[in-house]
């Protein structure tokens, strides 16, 4: 076999920056998409996945990610690991800053994914922003939050290769934001996977002594997810629909506004809606997925979102759904089969009125012929979703062999000058 061919049929070899955060759910659903993605591929077309930066062998997403033959494979976790994630804790510590592994076996990378700090030298790094959040509600950071996230993304703008966007929106915000850009942008858009370990989730009407019928939200209080106005629709609705209860899931905090959940709770006291909100907290994810399931509706009051994960799992698995009217949303939604509602982020009286309508015309879940069409319909994107990403691979890779070769020539036009 000649050099070339053993290129052309070696398995594509991708670092991908593993999101360990508790308080970014998000970012840990979204690695595990990418790589549940990537699982729906041909054989043939599927590359080999090893994961940087796990700061515990037993976090839970590293342990089921490595149940895939193609992730981490022929290595020994234990030893191997502990080693990079210090050495991927060090690298963060200064953005553009390049380091070369001791331990060779890391020099094969073709890419590391999503590069949210510094770069291993010589492995074309594909940058990902989540979203220009800071851009759109600024008032939810401080100056100095801001000014770091700026500082940051025009940086990453600066930079050759490929910088990866979830959104169309954000696409456009990008460009606005920085109009003389070097870096080549891609969107790529997630879509939720519903696994084997995801499966046997508990009756939430057992368990959870959910009511037979109930309207579901699954954000983490955080302001910006905006809570608040789907208290107050559910508090102009206590006479009229006296059954509604809404149930929330989600981790009760957040870091930016220590204030902000007590006073939300404080309203549903003050607004005697005790009986009618079920704060569950956070949830094994199998049960979530049950309380989607069985959920008549599924509420998205968001007034932002980078690639919303809740209306992704509410579209895998065919729930209707009534989300803000706000841009990102409507791209997410736009194709879907299943019922859809808007409403202005900010009005909880036309809110009021949707769940109202909802109320009245929709059965509880779940809908088993809605949802084996919604599975068909996810199969298919989570292939398309895959093949999209593979191909910025093969795309990064290209331009860093192009700009490796562009700067030879300068190289030895220099050392010429020099002799001269």
């Amino acid at each position: 076999m000649t050099s070339n061919t053993a290129n052309k049929t070696r398995k594509r070899l991708i670092g991908l920056d593993v999101i360990s955060d508790p308080m970014w759910m998000g970012g840990i659903i979204y690695i595990r998409n990418l790589v549940y993605s990537l699982a729906s591929l041909p054989e043939a077309e599927r590359p080999e996945v090893r994961l940087l930066g796990v700061p515990d062998e037993g976090m839970p997403l590293a342990v089921e990610l490595r149940s895939f033959p193609f992730v981490d494979r022929g290595l020994e976790p234990a030893r191997q690991y502990g080693r990079l994630a210090h050495l991927w804790r060090r690298v963060h510590r200064k953005f553009l800053q390049s380091y070369v592994p001791t331990d060779a076996r890391w020099h094969n990378l073709d890419v590391t994914y999503p590069t949210m700090g510094g770069k291993l030298k010589n492995v074309p790094a594909i940058r990902w922003v989540p979203d220009f959040q800071h851009i759109h509600l600024p008032h939810f950071f401080t100056e100095k939050e801001r000014a770091a996230r700026d500082q940051g993304i025009a940086m990453i703008a600066a930079e050759q290769g490929i910088l990866v966007l979830s959104s169309e929106v954000a696409q456009r915000d990008f460009n606005a934001l920085c109009p003389d850009a070097r870096i080549t942008t891609r969107v790529w858009q997630f879509c939720s996977v519903l696994t084997d370990h995801e499966q046997g989730g508990r009756n939430p009407h057992e368990h959870y002594r959910l009511p037979r019928r109930y309207v579901y939200i699954a954000n983490q209080f955080w302001a910006h997810k905006n809570h608040i106005v789907a208290f107050r629709a559910l508090k102009l609705l206590v006479e009229q629909e006296p059954n509604l209860v809404i149930v929330c899931t989600g981790r009760e905090e957040d870091h930016r506004d220590k204030s902000y959940v007590p006073g939300l709770i404080d309203f549903i006291s003050t607004a005697g809606l005790q009986d009618r909100v079920v704060r569950l907290g956070v949830v094994p994810r199998a049960d979530q997925i049950e309380i989607f399931r069985h959920s008549t509706v599924v509420l998205q009051p968001s007034l932002f979102e980078g690639w919303s994960t809740v209306i992704e799992d509410a579209k895998t698995l065919g729930r209707p759904i009534i989300a803000s009217d706000i841009p990102v949303h409507r791209e997410q939604l736009g194709d879907e089969t299943s019922v859809v509602r808007f409403f202005p982020c900010g009005d909880e009286v036309e809110l009021a009125r949707q769940l109202s309508l909802a109320w009245r015309e929709l059965p509880p879940g779940p809908d088993r012929v809605a949802e084996a069409h919604a599975g068909r319909r996810s199969a298919v994107r989570r292939l398309q979703a895959a093949q999209a990403f593979m191909a910025i691979i093969e795309q990064a890779i290209a331009l860093d062999k192009d700009q490796a070769n562009s700067r030879i020539p300068d190289a030895g036009l220099a050392r010429a000058t020099q002799d001269g």
